[in-house]
């Protein structure tokens, strides 16, 4: 188990910006990435409460911009200090790339587990979920140096 402020992955490892399959993409979760988030998260609020075991009632049913801004900034903090990684999944499309969901790399609270790996996708987008968390699933197996990894709520450990 780790600390909230150790590093998950060691010091040589090149952390991925992005990850592209086919038409979905994974790309590190910033701050300016606020209004395609705040849109996905409000209009997701109901079916998010719950799905992370140590924040369940995120997000508030109230979320403001500003807090869902703060959020972004904290995972865009943590991913530069190498504790926990948060990225947003789009579908590109031919003129742009749709804002569909997000995935996320944490220090695992459960000894047996290096991290928990989590992925929701917005409303609207719940066909492609079973398709994105395969992709996650696979790119965590083929590129990220975790031996233990434990998937929240989907029945699935490695």
């Amino acid at each position: 188990m780790h600390s909230k402020w150790t590093p998950i992955v060691p010091n040589n490892y090149t952390v991925p910006k992005q990850y592209q399959k086919g038409e979905w993409v994974f790309s590190q979760l910033v701050v300016e990435d606020i209004d395609e988030d705040y849109i996905a998260v409000t209009a997701s609020a109901d079916k998010l409460r719950g799905t992370f075991d140590f924040f369940i009632a995120w997000p508030d049913k109230n979320i403001t911009k500003e807090e869902d801004l703060s959020n972004l900034g904290w995972h865009q903090t943590e991913f530069g200090m190498r504790t926990s990684f948060a990225y947003k999944i789009q579908q590109v499309r031919k003129d742009y790339r749709e804002y569909v969901g997000c995935a996320y790399i944490f220090p695992s609270n459960n000894p047996a587990f290096e991290i928990d790996a989590y992925l929701w996708v917005k409303s609207g987008c719940e066909a492609s979920d079973s398709t994105l968390f395969e992709l996650f699933v696979t790119w965590i197996k083929d590129v990220w140096p975790f031996k233990s990894v434990n998937y929240p709520g989907r029945n699935r450990k490695k």
